[in-house]
């Protein structure tokens, strides 16, 4: 698959969002970003790519890089959840989108639940792959990690950019029981580079780090399907908690961990269209089996002779 043609849509303030357009359908699916994102590059991700692929087969999937990353402008300050709402909305009114299903990873959540509470009629429904409310452990949120997770992965962002910084986070989820798969590993340094420079992703880490949307998950009245690994344990005792905190909520477990791998996108991209309500193309055949009968009048030549053309047609009629 080509990469869709990159277009501009400019906020109110004179800001540029890049956004593609890729597919069509009877829906539109809204992806967020969590961290990582540059909509050109970003197809190049082994387990992304083939999800976006998947869901541009059944509805038109729209992408946008925040502001501040990827080929949105760069030159202005990370943004927090309010304005990327904003800035998404700027996109979906670009594109001619009314009502689309949010979707997103992690942290990629949280500007979707956003919108859908405070702007309901814009907003079909929301798919969440691991969810949470927010990332560091209190006391009520035994889920978050802790300081010794922050302090390690601050000092991964000091490898931002290189080839070393992949490996270097993967070693850092590996602590909270996440697996990176390798061809992910080797693809970050890549990715992060066009992303954002360091300091930029230092601060969107310290925004997310200070982010919790569990007030606002009981005001979200949007259909919603939360998705989890089966290999998370923690993640899924979050999930489910994330889940008695939404009204109108169902939460799926698949195989496989937080980060679907190659062999478990198929059942991921099962239950988004079972949610939807899209369904399945029938099957490719390659081999089509067929009868083939063939039939003889005795003495039709003869008749067809004496009757000729017109008269033979309407006698076989």
């Amino acid at each position: 698959m080509d990469v869709p043609d990159t277009r501009y849509a400019k906020t109110p303030d004179g800001v540029y969002i890049a956004y593609q357009v890729s597919g069509e359908g009877p829906v539109d699916i809204v992806w967020q970003f969590d961290f990582i994102g540059n909509v050109d590059v970003i197809w190049e991700h082994p387990i992304l790519g083939t999800l976006f692929r998947g869901l541009s087969s059944f509805g038109r999937l729209i992408l946008h890089d925040r502001r501040g990353t990827g080929l949105s402008s760069r030159n202005v300050p990370p943004p927090n959840l309010e304005t990327r709402v904003a800035d998404l909305l700027v996109v979906l009114n670009a594109v001619g989108c009314e009502q689309p299903v949010l979707v997103g990873y992690g942290e990629g959540g949280g500007p979707n639940v956003l919108l859908a509470a405070t702007e309901p009629k814009r907003v079909r429904s929301l798919v969440w792959f691991a969810p949470a409310a927010r990332v560091v452990w209190t006391p009520d949120y035994p889920w978050g990690v802790g300081p010794k997770y922050v302090e390690r992965d601050q000092r991964s962002l000091e490898l931002w950019g290189t080839s070393e910084y992949g490996q270097a986070l993967a070693d850092t989820e590996a602590t909270v029981g996440t697996r990176i798969p390798e061809q992910a590993i080797r693809l970050e340094g890549k990715l992060t580079r066009h992303t954002c420079t360091p300091d930029v992703a230092r601060e969107l880490s310290r925004i997310w780090y200070e982010t919790d949307i569990r007030g606002v998950l009981p005001t979200v009245q949007a259909p919603t399907l939360l998705l989890m690994g089966r290999d998370e344990e923690s993640g899924a005792a979050e999930a489910e908690y994330v889940a008695s905190l939404m009204p109108h909520a169902e939460l799926r477990t698949l195989p496989g961990g937080s980060i679907p791998r190659d062999e478990d996108l198929d059942a991921y991209l099962g239950e988004v269209r079972r949610f939807l309500g899209v369904e399945a193309p029938p099957a490719g055949l390659d081999t089509i089996l067929s009868t083939v009968l063939f039939t003889d009048i005795v003495g039709s030549t003869e008749k067809q002779v004496a009757l000729g053309d017109r008269g033979w047609r309407d006698l076989v009629e």
